[in-house]
């Protein structure tokens, strides 16, 4: 067996890994990887066949970081697994970060990983959407998505770039109403819409013919993912956020996914957490690892200083 590190994989072998593995996401995905930038992957090679690999992501700025791409993991033969990660532990960097969501990496404590606790809420989808009323979801939920419609609010799937556009200033929008920057840029909602269609869900909610929120959710295997909720404060009390995520979640009851992940949320997102549990999502704990020089965790704290004085 041999590792080695690529900085492009051929397509139909990597979709022949994926397709070969239950433990993968869209994260994993080529169409996702080439929209991320620049990605290496480990790969373990067997009798001239990839048995196992793991993307990563290389950032440049402010200092050279190799981290794994959100939601994803190493795909294939575990018996690679260690040589893989042995690998990824060597690379010369400011900082490592390896997010272990199927919890097949516990040894890399022994190697001067440093490992945290991360989760993520899912929603386990039933084939009668109806049922998933009787206890896991609030009523309420249903009651809001009827609210929504009898004050006149409608769903559209993007149609065109403008709507894009539309749909990127108000997630600026939202970001910075919670005191955050918006991590993506036009360009890349751009390439989902223009790329990835058949990959996403991607609905906007309108009232008098104006975009008043939207969801953006990537659709792999059995499993949905919100990956960016999007909406102007002064229209909350039309309920379109629940009546988006209710349609999204009946479309995937009736057409078979099995998951709903609604994403992760920081320790302090409490009303977050909270809007997600009334959904039925249900926290799912991972480890991540992490190696960082002691000039980046310095380093990293400043930065954190001077972005939250910039939003203000």
């Amino acid at each position: 067996m041999q590792i080695r590190i690529v900085n492009d994989i051929d397509k139909e072998q990597w979709d022949n890994l994926l397709n070969s593995s239950n433990h993968v996401t869209i994260f994993q995905t080529k169409e996702m990887l080439d929209l991320i930038g620049d990605v290496l992957y480990i790969i373990a090679i067997e009798n001239d066949k990839i048995i196992c690999g793991m993307p990563i992501i290389k950032k440049k700025k402010p200092f050279l970081q190799y981290i794994s791409p959100p939601w994803g993991s190493i795909i294939g033969d575990e018996k690679a697994i260690p040589e893989i990660l042995n690998k990824f532990g060597s690379l010369k960097a400011s900082h490592l970060s390896f997010a272990d969501y199927f919890n097949k990496c516990v040894f890399l404590e022994k190697n001067g990983f440093k490992v945290k606790k991360g989760f993520v809420h899912i929603v386990k989808l039933e084939k009668q959407f109806d049922n998933m009323f009787k206890g896991k979801i609030s009523k309420s939920r249903k009651k809001n998505a009827s609210v929504a419609l009898k004050r006149g609010v409608i769903l559209e799937q993007i149609k065109n770039l403008e709507q894009v556009y539309e749909y990127y200033k108000m997630a600026q929008y939202t970001y910075k109403l919670h005191g955050r920057k918006l991590a993506y840029s036009f360009n890349f909602f751009r390439k989902i819409f223009e790329n990835m269609p058949h990959l996403i869900k991607w609905d906007v909610a309108k009232k008098n013919n104006k975009i008043i929120a939207g969801t953006l959710h990537l659709i792999y295997k059995d499993m949905i993912f919100d990956l960016l909720d999007a909406s102007y404060r002064k229209y909350q009390n039309l309920r379109a956020n629940d009546l988006l995520i209710y349609s999204t979640m009946k479309w995937g009851c009736e057409n078979g996914y099995k998951y709903y992940n609604f994403g992760s949320s920081r320790a302090s997102a409490i009303n977050l957490m909270k809007f997600k549990e009334i959904w039925g999502g249900e926290k799912y704990y991972y480890n991540i690892y992490e190696r960082s020089s002691p000039f980046f965790k310095y380093s990293k704290k400043i930065l954190n200083i001077i972005q939250k004085l910039y939003i203000k």
